[in-house]
């Protein structure tokens, strides 16, 4: 699977500074209370406070927990549920950048555990400490989807649930990130194309160290502030590779949806071995098009190899 890249961030807990001060209190009461009891005072590692109080409007926003009933209860819903709430295009009310009612750039941290509510998910479900390191606005919600109903029975029957990362900065959601290790019926090349036809930007990669070769591509519709990635495997076919769009042959995907001027995807982690289309194999994105909603296949013919052979750093 693929992993979007997080920004690890040092916070201090507000509570182990309240914790230091109280401690500090307490000594030097201890201090003056007479008898002969004696304290050495230690100072906690925290700055101290200017003389002057500082204007509330300067301060960082603090989401704090809020009463229980501003936190979303998890709703309990199917493996088959889960799968249309996550198709980009079941909701015509809800078109991207929206996704599942959450629109990067307009939703807030209680949107987003809203967002994962309707999956089934609550904060416990995340990844360990990120519900809490990000209760100042800034940081990331993570989730493996496991909480279906049936999902015991679908994992025992091949089902791989997808992960979720919700990216936040200040508040405000800054990108939502969908990794599925499948093909999902309902976000298939030809579905996406017939939706939002040829994308603005189309890159294709191939990774030569797995036999048989992978190949990636890339499709971004800046309009819609979002891009889709989709990771398979390539058929050796004499001097040429194969390279067929299709689920016999895509091993996994993904999606991402970001705030207005963010690049969608620039921040993945197989982003060097992605070229440009039509620069590394002479098929535009309107002739992939054609191919894709064919289920036709590229060949991509030897002497064009050596581009990805040698990835950029």
């Amino acid at each position: 699977m693929w992993k979007a890249k997080r920004r690890v961030r040092n916070k201090t807990s507000r509570f182990t500074i309240l914790l230091r001060a109280l401690a500090l209190a307490l000594t030097i009461g201890l201090a003056g209370c007479g008898g002969g009891v004696s304290a050495t005072a230690v100072l906690p590692d925290t700055p101290t406070p200017p003389a002057e109080p500082v204007a509330e409007s300067t301060l960082e926003p603090e989401l704090l927990p809020g009463p229980a009933a501003s936190i979303p209860t998890p709703e309990t819903i199917t493996t088959a549920q889960l799968a249309q709430r996550l198709n980009p295009f079941a909701d015509p009310q809800c078109a991207l950048p929206c996704f599942n009612g959450l629109t990067p750039a307009a939703g807030d941290f209680y949107a987003a555990l809203s967002f994962y509510s309707q999956l089934g998910i609550s904060s416990a479900d995340m990844v360990p400490g990120d519900y809490e390191n990000t209760l100042d606005g800034t940081g990331h919600l993570a989730a493996s989807l496991l909480r279906a109903s049936d999902v015991q029975q679908a994992v025992a029957a091949g089902y791989r649930p997808p992960r979720i990362d919700i990216a936040l900065e200040s508040g405000v959601v800054s990108n939502i990130f969908v990794n599925w290790s499948d093909y999902p019926p309902a976000m298939t090349l030809p579905i996406i194309l017939g939706q939002l036809g040829p994308p603005d930007d189309l890159k294709i990669g191939l990774m030569f160290e797995t036999d048989p070769p992978t190949f990636l591509i890339q499709m971004i519709y800046t309009g819609r502030q979002s891009g889709f990635l989709f990771r398979g495997t390539a058929e050796s076919a004499g001097q040429a590779l194969s390279v067929c769009p299709d689920a016999a042959h895509i091993t996994g995907s993904a999606l991402g949806i970001y705030g207005q001027g963010v690049v969608p995807l620039a921040g993945i982690d197989a982003a060097n071995r992605l070229l440009p289309m039509e620069q590394s194999t002479g098929i535009a994105a309107d002739q992939f098009a054609a191919l894709a909603q064919a289920s036709s296949c590229l060949t991509i013919t030897a002497d064009r190899w050596a581009q990805w052979q040698a990835p950029t750093p």
